[in-house]
């Protein structure tokens, strides 16, 4: 695969979606609109699942994993009808007030498992493909450097204006997920 324009929109998009997730916790599927659903999808699970494990290695103690299971079943029950799991554990975590680390954690501990088993579903399926690997290779360290940065936005924000920016963002990906819908 050459560097062409279509890998630097890639690697731009992952670059901001895993700032934003490694800010917040939550966000990263912006993929889909740079290039198709059947290379976005696996792509974008392997990058979350390398965001949630690097995350969780070094936060792992941050983590309100018990707090989780309530919304967990129900998160579960989304991903798997409409690959929405991410906004009941979401909601769960604003109503619990966690500080940011443990929010941003706490996501990670619920996603990292999940995401493993959307990697199986996808290796079964055969969608890793030839342009998936090569557009991991090429974004991995863009990743790694937007893992680093969001870790320090994340400590950053102050807890009140940290739960203001959940709901800006959570407004903002419900516009973009409308207009990409009617558009």
């Amino acid at each position: 695969m050459e560097f062409d324009l279509q890998t630097v929109a890639v690697v731009g998009v992952l670059f901001v979606s895993t700032l934003v997730r490694s800010t917040f916790g939550f966000g990263d599927a912006l993929l889909a609109m740079v290039v198709g659903l059947r290379t976005a999808t696996p792509l974008v699970a392997l990058v979350a699942s390398t965001i949630a494990l690097t995350i969780l290695v070094r936060h792992w103690r941050a983590v309100r994993l018990a707090s989780a299971w309530p919304f967990g079943i129900a998160a579960g029950i989304l991903g798997g009808a409409y690959n929405t799991n991410g906004p009941p554990v979401v909601i769960y975590g604003l109503l619990r007030q966690w500080p940011p680390a443990a929010f941003r954690a706490t996501l990670q501990g619920y996603f990292f498992p999940t995401g493993l088993f959307i990697l199986a579903g996808h290796a079964a399926a055969g969608l890793w493909t030839r342009p998936v690997g090569e557009f991991f290779a090429f974004s991995l360290p863009v990743v790694l450097l937007a893992i680093w940065l969001g870790a320090r936005l994340n400590r950053a924000i102050p807890e009140g204006k940290f739960d203001r920016s959940i709901h800006v963002l959570l407004l903002g990906v419900g516009v973009l997920l409308f207009v990409q819908t009617v558009v």
